[in-house]
This record gives C-alpha cells, sequence and structure tokens, in this order.
C-alpha cells in the first residue's frame, strides 16, 4: 500500500494505470485506485523474484505516458524462505521525489 499522504497529494487520480520500472529498465503496468495497488503488483513480485524481508524503494518519475515509479530492490535474506508470489505479502514502500 502507498502511504495515504503520498497518495493524496501526488496521485490525485483515484484509479490509474502506473508503470513500475526497475533500474535495468524493466517495467510493469500496475493499477492504482490510491493508496492501493489492485492490479499487476503480483506479476512484478513474481518476475523479480521477491520474497518475504525483500524491500523495495521507489522515485516518483514523470514519464511521457504518465506518472511512473523506479524502483530498486533489496534482498532481504541470502535464502529465499517465502516467494511473495504465492499468496504472502510484505508491505514496504518507500517514496522519494525526483526535484
Amino acid at each position: 500500500e502507498i502511504p495515504p499522504e503520498f497518495a493524496e497529494i501526488y496521485l490525485k487520480k483515484t484509479h490509474a494505470v502506473v508503470i513500475l520500472e526497475v533500474l535495468e529498465g524493466r517495467t510493469w503496468p500496475v493499477i492504482c485506485s490510491a493508496p492501493t495497488i489492485t492490479g499487476g503488483w503480483h506479476k512484478f513480485a513474481s518476475e523479480n523474484h521477491l520474497n518475504v524481508g525483500d524491500g523495495c524503494v521507489f522515485e516518483l518519475i514523470q514519464k511521457i505516458q504518465g506518472l511512473a515509479f523506479k524502483g530498486s530492490i533489496f534482498r532481504g535474506a541470502e535464502e529465499p524462505s517465502c516467494p511473495i508470489s504465492q499468496g504472502i505479502y510484505c508491505s514496504i514502500f518507500i517514496y522519494t521525489m525526483r526535484i
């Protein structure tokens, strides 16, 4: 879940498609019903092999196509304990703004 204070200021649309982008340029469209990502997160988590204990830091950026979040993934445990894609979620959403 996106922090509600952040969503209220920067994600004025209550229901929109935004892009999640990782550092090497791969992208995933997700449905954002601020402050919740309601669609696409599962695919992002699965394709990035996210596990419980991993963290994601997202920076809100403006693209020609609209809003996007550029993300970095930080691995928590050396051995994956439980993939998020199996239905267990870890809600860490750290945000920054590019000035």
